[in-house]
């Protein structure tokens, strides 16, 4: 996680050459707090390739995120 007053971005890659990755990413509270994020969801939009765009869902101060990242694949992800 890299953050500034104007930019607020999660990057994530799968360094497995053979196995895709399905998890849920977990946001701790404290970058939540940090982002100033209230209880609802947000749009995160990879920056890497400009062609997906995922949920963030906040409850309880904690976020949530939904990932499948295929082999060797990364993402960028930018709070909009």
């Amino acid at each position: 996680v890299r953050y500034s007053e104007n930019e607020k971005l999660i990057i994530v890659s799968n360094f497995d050459d053979e196995k895709i990755g399905e998890f849920q990413l977990k946001i701790p509270s404290e970058i939540i707090k940090n982002w100033n994020l209230k209880d609802g969801n947000y749009q995160l939009k990879d920056k890497l390739y400009n062609s997906k765009i995922f949920n963030l869902k906040v409850s309880n101060s904690l976020g949530t995120l939904s990932l499948i990242i295929n082999p060797l694949e990364s993402f960028i992800l930018q709070l909009q």
